[in-house]
């Protein structure tokens, strides 16, 4: 687990892929979707959303499946 900031206008989808890119996550298959899972919300997010637009804020746990 990490604890990272970004920008509240910031797409979940580009988040996810700085840390593919960092090697802070592994890259799926092509066939695999990324899910990804709000604890607090307790439900999956649109991650093309942008972190403001899926009411995502300072402390909420997310899972990227």
């Amino acid at each position: 687990m990490r604890d990272i900031s970004v920008n509240r206008e910031q797409k979940i989808s580009e988040t996810i892929a700085i840390l593919i890119d960092g090697g802070a996550l592994a890259r799926k298959p092509d066939h695999q979707a990324v899910r990804v899972f709000s604890m607090r919300k307790g439900e999956y997010i649109n991650f093309n959303e942008s972190y403001e637009n899926e009411e995502i804020f300072n402390g909420d746990i997310l899972y990227i499946k």
